[in-house]
């Protein structure tokens, strides 16, 4: 029986190609190509832009929110936000945007020790209160501006404090991602992840550190969402979210590698039910997962969810 389409796509606008001198370069998804890969969910409901590289760099992107907006699409992006001009502010409050994630970890640090043990995210907070400030002068409760971060043992004391800035600049809540959550997309090293990961730490601690961070956003008025400490939920992504690359290659996860197919040259529903995509969620449904989900924080069923998750 063949697998309905999913309601939610995780859409990657910008990507990273190859010159003709082999040196990284920008590749963007035509907006022509993007409203056909929209137009291939016909239930769809939600949309999130993620990328390698910032999907605001995108020189279409309102027009892509409010092309998913015309179809009463939710849509949510996550970015740096690194750069944030007044009149691009009035465009996070006008195109329809439902939610933006800031994102305040560099996606692919050079070296494990790039990720921060203090936090001087002086740039892209500087950038939310401009972002909120321009909600509050056009009278607008969206985007919801959620400050997404990586937890790792050094900076778990710091989780209060992180709580204390979202509300301080005018965030609506604070997504926390536990470091193995994110090793592969970072590149991290194996032997920095196993030093710093929650999994090493004192269960005691980090339910008192859980439970304080938890009082204290819930008196501040911002949600909070932050890694489980216990399994729930195995990995569902590969049934309910379909990934889709700037090129239009589909992919069972923003974390596993390997496509299953090209939505944008085979259709949408051609590739769902595909062979491989089959074959990825009877294993994954196993006991023996396929490699790239072994350990992985969302297989297990210990990582905070996303709006499609």
């Amino acid at each position: 029986m063949e697998l309905p389409l999913p309601t939610c796509v995780h859409l990657e606008p910008v990507g990273r190609g190859q010159s003709s001198t082999r040196v990284p370069a920008p590749a963007l998804m035509s907006f022509d190509a993007y409203c056909r890969l929209v137009d291939e969910f016909p239930a769809l409901a939600q949309i999130e832009f993620s990328a390698p590289v910032d999907p605001l760099l995108h020189p279409r992107f309102f027009d892509m929110v409010r092309y998913a907006g015309a179809r009463g699409l939710q849509v949510s992006a996550r970015s740096e936000l690194l750069s944030l001009s007044p009149a691009r502010a009035e465009e996070c409050v006008t195109s329809g945007l439902y939610r933006l994630q800031v994102a305040l970890e560099p996606p692919r640090p050079r070296l494990a020790n790039e990720v921060r043990v203090a936090a001087p995210f002086s740039r892209a907070l500087r950038n939310v209160t401009r972002l909120v400030e321009a909600k509050r002068r056009l009278g607008a409760s969206l985007p919801q501006i959620e400050l997404l971060d990586i937890v790792t043992r050094s900076k778990l004391a710091l989780l209060p404090d992180l709580a204390r800035s979202a509300q301080s600049h005018g965030a609506d809540a604070l997504c926390v991602l536990e470091v193995a959550e994110s090793a592969r997309a970072m590149g991290l090293m194996r032997a920095f992840i196993d030093t710093e990961s929650l999994r090493g730490e004192d269960p005691a601690v980090l339910e008192r550190v859980f439970d304080e961070t938890r009082a204290l956003a819930q008196s501040l008025g911002i949600g909070l969402r932050l890694p489980s400490l216990e399994p729930g939920e195995r990995c569902q992504r590969p049934w309910r979210s379909a990934y889709i690359g700037v090129a239009g290659q589909a992919t069972p996860c923003s974390m596993a590698p390997g496509a299953f197919g090209n939505v944008l040259r085979e259709g949408a529903a051609r590739v769902w039910n595909a062979d491989a995509y089959r074959d990825f969620r009877e294993r994954l449904a196993s006991d023996n997962p396929p490699e790239p989900c072994k350990g992985c924080a969302f297989h297990r069923g210990n990582a905070a969810p996303f709006a499609c998750d």
